[in-house]
């Protein structure tokens, strides 16, 4: 088991790559863990759309959603905020 950083402290490669591999990290901050999985989520999410022609706001939500979760309040996720108005 590897040992996880303080939030001032980054994560080395080793403990991200082995935090994506599914091992388990000695953690006392599961946010931190739930943030690099999320980016590893993002980042798949992106390759698999990255040949679209058109990125739709509805790609965007589904980003955002993958990015946030867990790690924010869970309203307003992968949704347009009140009083915003997308343009055309």
């Amino acid at each position: 088991m590897l040992r996880q950083p303080s939030r001032e402290i980054p994560w080395t490669l080793e403990q991200v790559r082995a935090l994506e591999e599914g091992r388990e990290l000695q953690a006392s901050d599961e946010r931190s863990q739930q943030e690099v999985l999320n980016y590893f989520a993002g980042l798949r999410f992106v390759e698999k759309h990255a040949r679209k022609k058109i990125i739709r706001h509805n790609d965007l939500f589904q980003l955002h959603k993958l990015l946030a979760d867990g790690v924010m309040d869970q309203k307003g996720i992968g949704s347009l905020s009140h009083g915003f108005r997308a343009s055309r």
